[in-house]
């Protein structure tokens, strides 16, 4: 079992969600779509990344500019202006580049979370 964030505009949740495996079958579902894109979250935190020894990845559809769907971004040093579409993954990525349990913790991804209008 992996451990992720699951970040969810339409409710305005971010909530912790557990999932059997990082396949795409997988990710498809949790997210609710049919292709994805990995954005690294955490590429401009050199802290992070010798703390946890892996970096942050939201997982994302890469088809949600197309759909109706409702917006967030996140405070992420980098990110400003920058925008997503539906339902999103938060899980780690390992210095192999495999898709592994999220280690930041839902509480903080809350804070950095912020609801389009």
């Amino acid at each position: 079992m992996h451990t992720g964030i699951l970040i969810d505009p339409h409710a305005r949740t971010v909530t912790e969600v557990s999932i059997p495996d990082t396949e795409l079958p997988t990710l498809y579902r949790t997210i609710g779509c049919e292709l994805i894109d990995c954005v690294d979250i955490t590429i401009h935190n050199d802290e992070w990344f010798k703390r946890y020894k892996q970096n942050e990845t939201l997982v994302v559809d890469d088809e949600g500019l197309l759909k109706q769907n409702k917006f967030f971004t996140l405070k992420v040093p980098g990110f400003e202006g920058r925008f997503f579409a539906g339902k999103a993954l938060i899980l780690g990525c390992n210095g192999d580049g495999d898709m592994v349990g999220a280690k930041m913790h839902f509480s903080v991804a809350r804070k950095l979370v912020e609801w389009m209008a």
